[in-house]
């Protein structure tokens, strides 16, 4: 998948979001139970620490399964829906409404997302099952690496309630930069909440994404 996984925000979280995929509804210990018509309320924040913690951007993202389709090779895969609206204040107040659509195929080792029906080279969002202190490379392409390590289990409380997640750290490696991001997945409903944290020219730069609400089939 020729692109840079978790790069932008808060629609980085559109591939890693909530990818894995099963025709049968919530299983045990499905840490991404994910059927047509399920879908996922998401908040978001921006915030400059250098500007006393003000919030320049703030978002709501509703994450859908929208579709059963194919993928070109013939693989079956979900078709995933994303639509954000961000209220920036920066450099002026503005609404932005963005869509974007991907796919995603779950085998019993692995977690796929693809850009397209085309897509010949998905990214690994997960190797299953999640285990504390599990490894595996993402995507690799060009000057770009994304790994994902899975860190601990421990309670998140986020709008939507307080869960039992596993954290996972994803490095993405661009030439000579780098930068961390976290992630929360709680056992049957997904990913619950998403942080991170970047410092440029003396600016630091948070990113929150949090689970609102869920409607699980």
């Amino acid at each position: 998948m020729k692109r840079i996984m978790l790069a932008s925000a808060p629609v980085l979280a559109a591939a890693l979001l909530l990818t894995a995929c099963d025709l049968f509804g919530v299983q045990e210990d499905d840490y991404y139970p994910i059927s047509l018509g399920n879908m996922w309320n998401y908040k978001g924040l921006v915030e400059i620490k250098a500007f006393n913690g003000d919030t320049i951007s703030s978002s709501s993202g509703v994450t859908e399964v929208t579709a059963e389709t194919r993928l070109t090779g013939g693989e079956d895969v979900f078709e995933i829906t994303r639509i954000d609206t961000t209220f920036a204040k920066v450099p002026s107040e503005t609404t932005l409404v963005y869509t974007s659509v991907s796919y995603t195929r779950k085998t019993d080792d692995y977690v796929l997302g693809y850009e397209s029906l085309d897509d010949t080279e998905p990214d690994t969002a997960l190797v299953l099952p999640l285990e504390e202190g599990k490894t595996w490379t993402v995507q690799s392409w060009a000057d770009t690496t994304t790994t994902a390590t899975v860190l601990v289990k421990e309670s998140v409380t986020v709008p939507a309630g307080t869960y039992d997640c596993f954290k996972v750290r994803t490095t993405t490696t661009m030439g000579s930069q780098s930068y961390q991001m976290y992630w929360w997945y709680a056992e049957g409903v997904g990913l619950v909440k998403s942080y991170l944290e970047t410092s440029q020219g003396g600016l630091v730069t948070v990113v929150r994404n949090e689970l609102v609400s869920h409607d699980i089939k």
